[in-house]
């Protein structure tokens, strides 16, 4: 009798531990695959990140205009998150005339890129951005300037940033897309 209980006994603790071992090899299992999916990058991880598309923006650009030259740069703060802009506008002698800063971001509330740019002279841009047919249009209100607001868009042509623009209260898409573009080429880093 004894030993049919030594032998019970010793089955149910192989039975545990076997039990044990399992859960053990599950719980390895499970962490395993977890470190699998950290490890690769998911839709979510490109859903947090939708202002990667504007990477062909990236570096430091210049335009020639009727009596100016504009120098943007593109740079990321964030990569993929949050994209900084500054702009300098120097006249015919190269004397700077315009100075602007600004940020673009990810609103996920409106599921929209908004953007805010402030100028030297206290000028303050606040708007929204949308990345349609390859480029980034603008709609903005400006305070504490000459003009009330503007549309524009950007897009990247080859080598070139085409930049357009429709100032004022009437401006529209149209009168965006029918505006001369202001063409910026590379510059060397």
């Amino acid at each position: 009798m004894w030993l049919s209980m030594c032998h019970r006994t010793v089955q149910v603790f192989l039975i545990l531990v076997g039990l044990s071992l399992t859960a053990v090899k599950n719980d390895q299992t499970v962490l395993a695959d977890r470190l699998v999916r950290l490890q690769r990058p998911s839709e979510s991880a490109e859903k947090q990140k939708p202002l990667a598309k504007l990477a062909s923006f990236e570096g430091s650009w210049i335009a020639q205009g009727k009596g100016f030259s504009s120098t943007l740069t593109y740079e990321w703060a964030l990569p993929g998150v949050l994209l900084r802009g500054r702009n300098e506008l120097h006249n015919e002698a190269g004397g700077l005339v315009g100075q602007y800063e600004g940020l673009y971001a990810w609103d996920p509330a409106r599921s929209r890129i908004v953007f805010l740019t402030a100028g030297r002279d206290g000028e303050l841009h606040q708007g929204e951005a949308e990345w349609r047919h390859e480029q980034l249009w603008h709609k903005a209100v400006v305070s504490g300037g000459k003009i009330t607001g503007y549309r524009s868009l950007l897009e990247a042509v080859g080598t070139e940033l085409h930049y357009r623009a429709s100032y004022g209260d009437s401006a529209t898409d149209k009168k965006v897309l029918d505006s001369t573009p202001l063409v910026y080429r590379r510059l060397k880093p």
